[in-house]
Parts: structure tokens; sequence; C-alpha cells
């Protein structure tokens, strides 16, 4: 009886900003033994990844509102080097993106998501835990910067609400529960 490799011991972030898709696809990727958190946009995003040190893997759509997923990917790769990423489009410019770097193509099917990540990560996440990235005041230090990037890197044509983000003013959505 041969082993079947599952996604049990992997923390994956999703940030998608349509939540029927995002409901059903962190549903399926829970059923799949994942520990997923979801995000709706960047800044939830970036919240995410300083709360939990464990995840390897970002799943996220490539357009999404104020700040996209290549942005989202761009800043976070700064303070989150080892982090691995698979973008999911219906109808996006996938200029800028690795060739190496899976791209989805909506609709998917579950299991070619699933594929995709087996092959994808490498194995031993699948096996064992790791520890986080970083951890305790340095990984908070390293949010903090990242954060500032984020903001930084926004120019003017970015809408009034993107500052208020930025500082928490806005209500976020509620969390999937899981």
């Amino acid at each position: 009886m041969g082993q079947r490799i599952t996604l049990e011991n992997l923390e994956i972030l999703f940030v998608e900003d349509d939540e029927l898709v995002a409901e059903s696809v962190v549903e399926f990727l829970r059923g799949c033994g994942a520990t997923v958190y979801y995000a709706q946009n960047a800044v939830q995003a970036f919240e995410a990844l300083r709360r939990h040190t464990g995840i390897r893997l970002m799943v996220t759509d490539i357009r999404m509102p104020i700040i996209d997923g290549k942005q989202l990917v761009k800043e976070a790769m700064q303070f989150w080097p080892k982090l691995h990423v698979i973008f999911t489009t219906g109808f996006a410019d996938l200029s800028g993106i690795p060739q190496s770097t899976p791209v989805l193509d909506k609709p998917y099917a579950f299991e070619e998501l699933e594929r995709t990540i087996l092959q994808f990560c490498p194995p031993a996440w699948l096996v064992q835990k790791q520890a986080g990235p970083v951890a305790g005041k340095a990984h908070e230090a390293q949010f903090d910067q990242a954060w500032e990037a984020v903001a930084s890197s926004l120019d003017g044509s970015v809408s009034q609400t993107t500052p208020k983000l930025l500082e928490g003013q806005v209500p976020s959505p509620a969390p999937i529960e899981e």
C-alpha cells in the first residue's frame, strides 16, 4: 500500500478579494489537512504573515483593489524571502512574474490547486512542521519595516482608503471560521 502525501503540516496564507471563492477554496484546503489563514487584501496578508510565523506558502489573486498580488508578493519577499507563492488570476497581466512561479487560471479545479501545491512545495514541508521564518521581537520589527515599505510604495494615484487601511481605521471583514 503506497503512501499519499497530504497538506497536513503545511500552513498556507490564501489571499483573495472574492469572498465566495475564498470560502470554497479555504474549506477545500482545510479538508486536505492544511492550516489555512485567509486575507481579503494585502494589509490583512501582512498582518497574517506577522502573526502566523509558520506560513510557508501564499496563494494570492493577482488582481485585487488597492495593492495587487504582484506588489504584495514583491513587498513580502523583502521580509519573508523563503515564502513560496502561487498566483491565481481570471484576467491579469502576467508581466513581471517569474516563469518558475506557478499561475493558476480561474476558474481552477480544487485538485489542480492541490496538485500545484504538492509539486511546488519542498517535500519536507509536507512531512514535518518547521519553525517560522523569524520569531518574537525580530519578527515584529520585520513586520513594521514591511508595513512601512508597503505604505511608501503607494503613489498618489491610490484611493483615499489606503492610508486608512494601513492605519487600521477601516474595519476588516470577519475571518472565515475553521
